[in-house]
């Protein structure tokens, strides 16, 4: 029977989920089938349906697992991936609950990366170098110089920004600008135009530092 731990209501059986392998391989899509946690809140078993094809591919291999809620949040498991009884029940093991977003429907990181926004609505396209804020697959806060924030910036404007994701690695999004802080410097963008390979690139740079940042000891 599913439970709640820490206040936090448990994923419904049918729920949508995304498992991705942590070091390489492509995102599988299922159906949540089980999900109970233990008296103390600490050990979650939580069971996926997939293809047989992606069961064989995942088994054996350290995965996150994106749970989608019925509210539109979204919760990051991340365990090592066990076959079910049946051939196509994938379960997971050694599960940390890495995320939980209530009001997003993918998990987000406080992280610095460097990146080169292009103002498409000029007729000469100007480019600014900046960092990420934050960053997930759907968006990113970005700070700018103080000079890039100007009108050209407003709400609505179009951007195309590349985003390091790795060594000598970037991915290129067009972007819809939807929040403007020119005190601060900073601007908050939505993807719009994204590739499917490139939105699976930023979800694992993402859940790579978020499962950095909780492995670190608390200071």
């Amino acid at each position: 029977m599913a439970s709640t731990t820490q206040g936090s209501a448990a994923p419904h059986v049918g729920s949508t989920v995304s498992v991705l392998p942590v070091s390489a391989g492509r995102e599988r899509v299922g159906a949540l089938s089980d999900w109970s946690v233990g008296p103390a809140g600490l050990v979650v078993t939580a069971s996926i349906t997939l293809t047989e094809d992606a069961v064989d591919a995942l088994t054996g291999r350290r995965v996150w697992a994106r749970i989608e809620s019925q509210d539109g949040g979204v919760r990051v498991l991340e365990g090592v991936a066990v076959a079910g009884i049946e051939p196509t029940e994938l379960g997971l093991t050694g599960v940390l609950a890495l995320a939980e977003e209530r009001r997003r429907t993918a998990p987000r990181v406080e992280t610095s990366r460097a990146v080169r926004v292009s103002l498409e609505a000029l007729a000469l396209r100007h480019a600014s170098d900046a960092h990420t804020v934050d960053l997930s697959r759907t968006g990113a806060r970005l700070r700018m110089p103080a000079a890039s924030t100007e009108d050209a910036l407003a709400g609505g404007a179009m951007v195309e920004v590349d985003i390091a994701v790795g060594q000598d690695e970037t991915v290129t999004a067009g972007a819809e600008v939807i929040r403007v802080d020119h005190a601060r410097g900073e601007l908050a963008v939505r993807f719009v135009d994204l590739a499917e390979e490139d939105a699976v690139r930023l979800d694992r740079a993402v859940l790579s530092e978020l499962s950095a940042q909780r492995a670190q000891p608390a200071s």
